[in-house]
């Protein structure tokens, strides 16, 4: 179901996803997420797709929704234990990732009591960078869609058992999407994941959207989010153009923008275009 005008909300308790552990004799060959983040859209999909265009199942087709929350309570990750799948030629495998069709507002994603058991560190999570091929005309214009490097994911009462287990052992932390920039206090680099790891609960997300009546029309990106004491700047695209006019897109994107922000600290957002009145 989708809907723009109500507040949706994706609930997950109390299951097991298992990855595949030294033991697996004959792998599966791809690169995998147990788990992708939710997402609340603007439109519903059937379940049965009737055109091609639509598949596969999993692929977003409209835009992200205002108003989202996400809930995901003991959810435990079993036997992710080698980051690298072996006799894959270093496909890798990883627990908890964005969906990668996500290119537009990626909400917070709260992990409660999650566990992670026999997982090894690098396969904790990943996030990946906008892919080039969005930038083009019919998706996202001169530049990538910039949802994935805006993600943040917020784990509690977390907990590590089994043999292959991370090098930190926080209950609280954070894992927050790269934009390539001076990031978050508080916050470390990890490579493999391409995101950071933080400790720090100010990290939120700023979101901003023309009310005008051209909101669909209008160009004003880039916008730039901007702290001119840290030296943070934070490129910013709207919306994927996600309707068709036969074998054409509409060439319509909604002027709304998502950025990840420290709420203690003071932004500067600045316009391409002329700001929305509205």
């Amino acid at each position: 179901m989708g809907t723009e005008t109500e507040k949706t909300i994706s609930k997950t308790e109390n299951i097991h996803v298992w990855g595949e552990d030294t033991a697996v004799k004959k792998p599966y060959c791809r690169t995998r997420n147990g788990f992708w983040f939710a997402g609340g859209l603007g439109a519903g999909k059937e379940l049965h797709p009737s055109s091609a265009s639509k598949l596969p199942v999993y692929k977003m087709k409209s835009a992200g929704v205002w108003r989202h929350t996400t809930d995901f309570k003991s959810i435990t990750f079993h036997d992710f234990a080698v980051p690298t799948i072996q006799g894959c030629n270093g496909i890798r495998q990883y627990a908890i990732g964005p969906n990668t069709y996500a290119s537009d507002h990626i909400h917070i994603q709260n992990f409660k009591n999650t566990v992670f058991d026999n997982v090894h560190e690098e396969a904790i999570i990943y996030i990946y960078d906008p892919p080039s091929k969005w930038a083009n005309p019919t998706d996202c214009g001169n530049f990538p869609c910039t949802a994935p490097q805006n993600a943040v994911a917020k784990f509690t009462g977390t907990t590590y058992t089994g043999a292959v287990k991370a090098s930190f052992t926080d209950a609280d932390f954070q894992a927050v999407g790269n934009y390539k920039s001076v990031m978050h206090d508080t916050c470390v680099k990890k490579d493999k994941w391409n995101a950071f790891f933080c400790k720090n609960t100010k990290i939120g997300i700023l979101k901003f959207d023309s009310l005008d009546g051209d909101t669909m029309d209008r160009s004003v990106q880039p916008v730039y989010i901007k702290n001119y004491s840290t030296g943070l700047v934070n490129k910013l695209n709207n919306d994927m153009d996600h309707c068709w006019d036969g074998v054409y897109t509409c060439q319509k994107r909604r002027t709304r923008f998502i950025a990840q922000v420290q709420t203690d600290k003071a932004y500067t957002i600045e316009y391409t275009g002329t700001p929305p009145g509205k």
